[in-house]
């Protein structure tokens, strides 16, 4: 809070203060994208769900079972941020994303895909997202402190959510 006029306000943070940190811009960056294409993969996984078949349930099934594993392996995630070096959870659960979009592509290209990948691949990265996310949420009060933590978290969710609607 800072005094203006008898009064006190809440102090604004511009975007382009926040981008001043090196780090925290790499992490926007970065975290948007991944995003980006966790947005991209659900799409896939539900184009590949019903490609296989035409069952509405198989299709939930699939949603299901990665929202299901993130619900309980959440809290085993927070311990993990708060005990190991949040950087690497992250740059370690990004990379398993990505081995696993590596292999499904694969499977696609090569004409292999079964429905029982494309379920296993949901409960792989919803265990990974699980793992992840409170390290991703609590990361950025390691970059900018708890001066910029208020208007960091706002520039991060909405970073997140233009690559959600991307």
């Amino acid at each position: 809070l800072r005094q203006r006029g008898g009064r006190a306000f809440l102090g604004r943070l511009s975007f382009m203060e926040l981008l001043q940190s090196r780090n925290f811009r790499l992490y926007w960056f970065t975290n948007a994208l991944f995003f980006m294409g966790s947005q991209v993969q659900v799409a896939t996984r539900q184009w590949l769900v019903l490609s296989l078949t035409t069952s509405r349930s198989l299709l939930g099934l699939a949603g299901f079972l990665q929202g299901i594993v993130i619900v309980f392996l959440s809290p085993t995630g927070g311990v993990l941020a708060d005990r190991l070096p949040k950087r690497n959870i992250l740059m370690y659960t990004r990379a398993m994303v990505f081995v696993v979009a590596s292999v499904m592509a694969t499977l696609v290209l090569t004409d292999h895909i079964q429905l029982s990948f494309v379920l296993i691949e949901a409960l792989v990265v919803g265990g990974v997202m699980a793992l992840s996310q409170p390290a991703t949420q609590s990361f950025v009060y390691d970059l900018v402190g708890r001066e910029k933590l208020g208007a960091a978290i706002a520039f991060n969710s909405t970073g997140t959510s233009m690559a959600s609607l991307l």
